[in-house]
């Protein structure tokens, strides 16, 4: 943000669990109002989050590392791209950090510290590539079916949309089918429209930020896997542990 260059964007309760000796033993996040708005729509002189800048700058320093990168970038399909092909990245019009801290940097350690939590390397690139299917989702397009009846279907000409689904693991049809129509249930009946241009723009974001806060939900899970001793309250003796918690109201700041 224009306040704050790492600002989380996300509130949290932390609870620590230590022996009375002082030793800390157990830890566990809960998280809450995690600011998906930001995947679609940034304040002049902001970033959307991090994540999507770093696997863009992935390969942009050099040695060993930045060969891993590269490959990274070109397994998600990245390899010439930068933050000014997508919407998502390019909206707001700011690339950089104002701190000193490089994205290239950053994506070598979000790698480090992932392997350090657990994530083998496959799950790791699974990982990014959900951020990665996001920035070719902001890219996609509607066209007027041929019905004129001011219904829409995804642009299959976009060039952003065979990497989308690649990266997604589903069809054409799938996706379409889950953007560009909803369906309503009326006295046991199933109805289903097919949404116009502004209707699958809407449900197109709504998409992109449902499937962010589940992968933001499940990398919070595992991380509490590697450093939750069972469940805190599952002690062997209530009398042997104490606990700190910390809760972060916001995380904005």
């Amino acid at each position: 943000t224009v306040r704050n260059d790492n600002s989380s964007r996300f509130g949290k309760f932390i609870e620590m669990q230590f022996q009375r000796s002082g030793i800390l033993t157990s830890s566990n996040i809960d998280t809450y109002l995690l600011e998906k708005v930001r995947l679609i729509t940034q304040s002049r002189g902001e970033r959307n989050f991090h994540i999507f800048y770093e696997i863009l700058a992935a390969a942009d320093g050099g040695g060993v590392a930045a060969a891993a990168s590269q490959s990274d970038k070109v397994a998600l399909g990245l390899r010439h791209a930068t933050a000014e092909d997508f919407a998502m990245t390019s909206a707001s019009g700011t690339y950089d950090r104002r701190d000193g801290v490089h994205d290239v940097d950053t994506y070598q350690d979000l790698k480090d510290a992932m392997l350090t939590v657990g994530f083998s390397e496959e799950e790791q690139m699974g990982i990014l590539s959900v951020p990665a299917a996001l920035l070719f989702c902001s890219n996609l397009t509607f066209v007027d079916r041929r019905e004129h009846d001011g219904s829409s279907e995804l642009d299959c000409n976009n060039p952003s949309l065979p990497n989308a689904l690649d990266l997604l693991g589903v069809t054409g049809d799938a996706l379409n089918d889950a953007i560009c129509t909803s369906t309503i249930v009326v006295a046991g009946e199933k109805l289903r429209k097919v949404l116009s241009r502004d209707q699958a723009t809407k449900a197109l974001e709504a998409f992109m930020m449902a499937t962010y806060g589940v992968l933001f939900r499940y990398i919070v899970d595992r991380v509490n896997g590697s450093i939750t001793a069972g469940t805190l309250n599952g002690a062997s003796s209530a009398d042997d542990t104490a606990f700190i918690s910390v809760l972060d109201i916001f995380g904005f700041e």
